[in-house]
């Protein structure tokens, strides 16, 4: 099977601070370095594209020279022309401070679970999110802040978050009396995967390897088997190749609308489908729903099915 190669070469972040030095006359020298467990704290290099001239005491003979025959010359922002510094530069370390957010939850349904009906932040539990409800932007902004800080993080950056929280009891392993007869090795060993996680916490955006949210566990599951999918629910509804309702596979993944930012084209729940025969999934639902677990995915708000292997030609 042939995966995609993930490019780290020009990360999005290094990207969006090229483009806005450009915006103000400046250039970005070599990468934005982050630091921190999440990358938090950023530190940027920049060189202005001004003309920044020399006084006449600090030229060189040769640059005496190229004043006297007119060469090498730059114009500054007061229209005078001379012989430049190459550009001054500087180094700036940020950090952004996150708000502290949490849920407003439905009633349980019918299966026991919890959707979340509004996202709240800040201190003030300032609302930033509900169905069908458009983001104010502006005033969510303002709950985040950036701070110019002396030095970088002394923790690295890895990508990701790394939860020191221990998962406490014995480690679920992998009820393989539970797969259906039919999978593939590769199928196996993503579903092996998400069962060894039963038990375990939910924490939104957790990848492992002591707790997971719902599409971090499917895409460490899909990871454990080499295949390489995308981060989050938004992101892999559209990855894996659409699956109509009743095709379903193990393996496949089944998307919900529900969750914060859900909507009838953005799911914000994922499962990974266990036995079709039964409508078993495995899922990380949601905070007060409990630890990992199987469950029905027969519920009013299924979206849809798709298959991420199709993707790779890979059945």
């Amino acid at each position: 099977m042939v995966v995609p190669n993930i490019s780290v070469e020009d990360p999005e972040y290094n990207q969006v601070a090229r483009k806005y030095a450009r915006q103000n006359d400046a250039d970005l020298v070599g990468k934005v370095q982050p630091s921190g467990q999440l990358g938090y704290t950023m530190k940027a290099s920049v060189r202005t594209m001004d003309c920044l001239l020399k006084d006449e005491d600090e030229l060189t003979a040769k640059e005496r020279e190229d004043l006297r025959l007119g060469r090498n010359l730059c114009t500054d922002a007061a229209g005078k022309r001379g012989i430049g510094r190459g550009g001054g530069g500087g180094i700036s370390i940020a950090t952004l401070h996150m708000p502290i957010c949490g849920y407003y939850y439905d009633p349980p349904d019918e299966n026991g679970d919890r959707a979340p009906n509004a996202m709240w932040c800040g201190p003030d539990k300032t609302v930033v999110w509900r169905p069908g409800w458009s983001l104010d932007r502006k005033s969510t902004a303002k709950l985040f802040k950036i701070r110019l800080v002396a030095k970088e993080s002394s923790v690295p950056y890895t990508g990701g978050p790394k939860l020191s929280m221990p998962h406490t009891g014995p480690i679920p392993q992998p009820d393989l009396s539970e797969l259906p007869d039919d999978v593939s090795d590769l199928v196996s060993k993503i579903l092996q995967y998400a069962l060894a996680q039963i038990g375990k916490p939910y924490v939104w955006g957790a990848t492992g390897p002591n707790a997971f949210d719902c599409s971090g566990l499917v895409m460490a599951a899909y990871r454990a088997a080499g295949v390489p999918i995308p981060r989050t629910t938004f992101q892999q509804w559209p990855f894996g190749v659409r699956v109509p309702n009743g095709q379903e596979k193990p393996g496949d993944l089944v998307f919900f609308n529900s969750g914060p930012g859900s909507s009838s084209s953005s799911p914000g729940h994922v499962g990974l489908v266990l036995d079709p025969a039964k409508n078993i999934m495995i899922e990380a639902a949601c905070t007060k729903c409990g630890p990992i677990r199987t469950s029905s995915y027969n519920r009013s708000k299924l979206m849809g099915f798709t298959r991420p292997l199709d993707r790779f030609k890979k059945k």
